[in-house]
């Protein structure tokens, strides 16, 4: 497991069979969050607008890659691609090797934040959006899936994208109080069914865990595990 604090220049390596930092790993300024992916975790950097790959094997951290003003959205399949909330920019990584894509829409009114690969399309949401289905190569819009006032967060599950979305007070304040999960076919972007919050949820954690989507309640200590 790697755990980054962003008040610090450091990540950390903590074993899950001891429960214990394996390993303090010095970096040159403080992350904001840290991904992992095939053997690579990836850091953050919100102050440079850059990202850096953390080798597993060596703990090694190489050459920081700027990629944005705010990185803010991850996904990782045949290629690995980071989003920026402020400026919308899109970049995908094939290897260490960057490119850039078409910039998303970014501006007061919209932040596109949180981002999922499935189905051969990129599903981009946050404040002020609905569910976004871009290219993953061009960065080209595809289609937009209606959610409701605005997206909180994305994940693939299966054979569906599950998209969080906020209340209307949540969204006019961005705090990431739930309103719904909607499952989306990957396939067409359709709205299949939506779940909809029955107690006030605040949305602080997503993971997908054994084909299910669980969602960590941190305002309320909760832990809600939904099946696709």
């Amino acid at each position: 497991m790697w755990a980054v604090d962003r008040d610090q220049p450091l990540l950390l390596r903590i074993s899950t069979r001891t429960n214990t930092i394996a390993k303090r790993i010095r970096l040159p300024e403080p992350p904001i969050y840290v991904w992992g992916a095939n053997g690579v975790a990836w850091l953050a950097f919100d102050g440079s607008g850059s990202v850096a790959r953390v080798s597993a094997a060596t703990n090694g951290v190489g050459a920081r890659t700027f990629v944005g003003d705010g990185p803010s959205g991850f996904a990782t399949g045949p290629s690995t691609w980071v989003l920026s909330h402020r400026d919308g920019s899109l970049v995908r990584f094939d290897g260490p090797k960057p490119t850039t894509l078409e910039r998303q829409p970014a501006d007061d009114r919209r932040t596109p934040e949180r981002m999922a690969w499935a189905g051969d399309s990129l599903w981009i949401t946050g404040r002020g959006l609905d569910l976004v289905r871009a290219d993953p190569v061009t960065g080209a819009l595809r289609s937009t899936t209606e959610i409701g006032a605005a997206g909180i967060d994305v994940a693939a599950v299966g054979a569906k994208v599950a998209v969080v979305s906020a209340t209307a007070a949540g969204a006019r304040r961005g705090d990431p109080i739930v309103a719904a999960v909607s499952w989306v076919d990957r396939a067409t972007g359709a709205v299949l069914r939506a779940s909809q919050a029955t107690s006030p949820t605040s949305l602080t954690g997503l993971a997908v865990v054994g084909g299910r989507l669980v969602l960590l309640d941190g305002l309320h200590g909760r832990l809600l595990t939904l099946r696709p």
